[in-house]
């Protein structure tokens, strides 16, 4: 192991463990900070409760389906190709969240920015795991604990703050523009890779994926709105 000095963050790899804590931030805070539908908070999209369920949900499903994906998309086109499209997607999810005016497309950017998080997610988390390097192992694992623990403060922080005084559509436009600043830094900074054309695209493992939890996931929400859980068919 190396021992940290200041001057790593003026070198490459400093630059891209940045950029990729910046990835990590954005997506922690974007799932912690919840979008409340009622008409007493700042930003209001005139949607009812209910909708403000799928408005965290419609990020943390296609989330979590994505993640499980994420890992095959990375040996098909490569680590880089993917930190540029991620981003990219989750770029978009929070510009468009942020300028919605109906509930409904809202919820539709929140599945953008759930697919581009995920993809942040993973490969910031396997780039501060590992990817920065064995001799800097040490160094990223640390900063990857911090970054998680500070983002997860923040955000709950941020919560609270847009309910009451602050909207959320600041908060989405402010991450847009610090996740392009690091996508400006990986689109240039990262060293190129071509994957593996020979690398299969496992689809059939990703269907069942999202046919099973998927699916169980969303009528969890659906059965608590339409309390589907008095019904022993839905139970067994």
């Amino acid at each position: 192991m190396v021992s940290y000095s200041a001057s790593f963050w003026l070198t490459n790899r400093g630059v891209l463990t940045a950029a990729f804590m910046v990835l990590m931030l954005c997506f922690i805070i974007t799932g912690v900070v919840g979008v409340p539908s009622h008409d007493y908070a700042r930003g209001y999209l005139g949607g009812t409760p209910y909708h403000s369920i799928w408005y965290n949900d419609a990020f943390l499903i296609p989330l979590a389906l994505m993640l499980t994906f994420v890992g095959n998309l990375c040996k098909c086109y490569g680590k880089k190709r993917m930190a540029v499209i991620g981003p990219a997607i989750f770029i978009l999810g929070l510009i468009g969240a942020a300028v919605s005016q109906d509930s409904l497309v809202f919820i539709g950017f929140r599945v953008l920015q759930g697919i581009g998080a995920a993809v942040c997610a993973a490969l910031a988390g396997g780039y501060l795991n590992g990817g920065i390097g064995k001799p800097y192992s040490e160094i990223g694992k640390g900063l990857f604990v911090v970054n998680f623990a500070f983002g997860a403060t923040v955000g709950i922080s941020l919560a609270a703050y847009t309910t009451w005084y602050l909207s959320w559509r600041l908060i989405y436009a402010g991450l847009a523009l610090l996740l392009f600043s690091a996508w400006v830094l990986i689109i240039r900074y990262m060293p190129s890779d071509e994957g593996d054309p020979n690398q299969a695209i496992d689809w059939l493992t990703f269907y069942l994926i999202c046919a099973g939890f998927g699916i169980f996931s969303c009528s969890l929400v659906v059965g608590n709105q339409q309390e589907w859980f008095q019904s022993s068919f839905y139970i067994i």
